[in-house]
């Protein structure tokens, strides 16, 4: 996992974030801006079955190693010991959410 993108790689996966688009997400809990699930569109995000299904170059290459490095074995694993939340999946959900100035997010507890 180290060192995980290095600078360079996290500044790439910024650069894609801002090519990506997203929409205004409003509600009494929170306002931001949200793009939809990018998953699909990477190659090496989801199930090594859906990993087949895909292209093999990807439009957004930085994204692509971000999402491989949440799908490694070695990720879950570190995820799992500390959370101890027993096994998780090869898949990987991922989208962005962006907080503009004047955006929120007030804690909640999902609770209805």
């Amino acid at each position: 996992i180290r060192p995980f993108l290095g600078p360079e790689g996290l500044q790439a996966v910024r650069e894609e974030i801002q090519k990506v688009d997203a929409t205004e997400k409003e509600t009494d809990l929170f306002r931001f801006f949200q793009t939809q699930d990018l998953a699909p569109r990477l190659s090496k995000a989801g199930s090594e079955a859906s990993k087949k299904q895909k292209l093999a170059d990807s439009e957004l290459p930085a994204l692509e190693a971000l999402a491989a490095v949440f799908a490694s074995a070695e990720y879950r694993e570190l995820v799992q010991e500390v959370t101890t939340c027993g096994e998780l999946c090869d898949r990987v959900d991922l989208a962005t959410q962006v907080y503009a100035k004047g955006s929120h997010l007030l804690c909640h507890d999902d609770v209805i």
